[in-house]
């Protein structure tokens, strides 16, 4: 009986073939072994929160990193409130935000203020690894389980609709009557404050104030100056606007005023003997109050 050979070459590729299979299973276990290790730190990375009342959570922080902060979507982000500003930049738009350490250590809060009027409060500390990303996730509403509203209502229903309806045109129209007779007397009491007013001003004025010959003249032409109970009024058609001075324990004060389009001088309180000047010129008045 003949026996085959197998060539020596063959043998050798299969021995090979078997020494490398254990490797190959070995390498192949690390790398799914670091691919999980890297899932799982990408994971730790990512902290996902459901959305409560009144919680306070805490997100890792880093220097030199970024951790943004996404709220629900309906959220409106209207205040950014940082405890200690010099460790932690604080920013961001809509419903989100971003947080970036600029020293170290870091210990602080972030309030973010919604136009919802929800508050959402974070404390954030240094810590490895950080939180690249901070979400937090509203539930979703549960469907309520109401029983499906009836297709008729009896005849008593319609008429107590019928007779709150009635009751709330009654009210409405009376409340709009008496706003009206409020208005009303409002402007009657406003027109005769003012009617009283101008019967009463002419009796406040006072014409104490004694101007030179040169005052009527260029460059000054003064029409007239007299005060009421409270100001001092001057007008004037001068070209050239002229500076008031009023004489205050003996020394000259510059008089400050209000300059009207027709020409007219408001000073916001009585002036004693004082004078107008332009350039050089020179135009005194002196207060005289009782008459020969």
């Amino acid at each position: 009986m003949t026996r085959s050979r197998i060539p020596k070459d063959i043998v050798v590729l299969h021995v090979a073939a078997l020494c490398a299979f254990p490797l190959l299973l070995a390498l192949t276990s690390a790398a799914d072994t670091q691919s999980t290790n890297d899932s799982a730190a990408a994971d730790a990375r990512i902290l996902r929160v459901p959305e409560k009342d009144d919680q306070i959570i805490s997100v890792r922080t880093k220097i030199r990193h970024t951790t943004v902060l996404v709220l629900p979507p309906t959220e409106n982000i209207l205040d950014f409130v940082v405890g200690d500003s010099e460790y932690l930049a604080l920013t961001g738009s809509a419903n989100v935000a971003y947080i970036k350490p600029l020293a170290q250590p870091i210990n602080t809060n972030v309030t973010l203020v919604c136009a919802s009027g929800r508050i959402y409060a974070f404390l954030v500390t240094e810590a490895s690894p950080p939180h690249l990303v901070v979400r937090i996730e509203r539930p979703k509403k549960k469907h309520s389980n109401q029983l499906p509203q009836p297709a008729f209502v009896s005849r008593s229903q319609v008429d107590g609709y019928q007779l709150a309806a009635q009751q709330a045109a009654e009210q409405a129209a009376a409340a709009s009557e008496d706003a009206r007779k409020q208005v009303e007397t409002a402007e009657n009491n406003a027109d005769s404050t003012v009617a009283q007013f101008r019967a009463d001003y002419p009796t406040t004025l006072q014409w104490p104030y004694r101007l030179e010959r040169t005052a009527f003249q260029d460059p000054f032409l003064v029409e007239a100056m007299w005060r009421d109970d409270r100001f001092t009024y001057l007008r004037s058609r001068a070209q050239e606007t002229p500076a008031l001075y009023e004489l205050r324990d003996g020394k000259p004060s510059l008089v400050a005023y209000d300059l009207e389009d027709n020409g007219l001088f408001v000073i916001r309180r009585l002036l004693s003997d004082g004078w107008l000047q332009v350039g050089d010129k020179k135009a005194k008045w002196r207060v005289v109050t009782d008459e020969p």
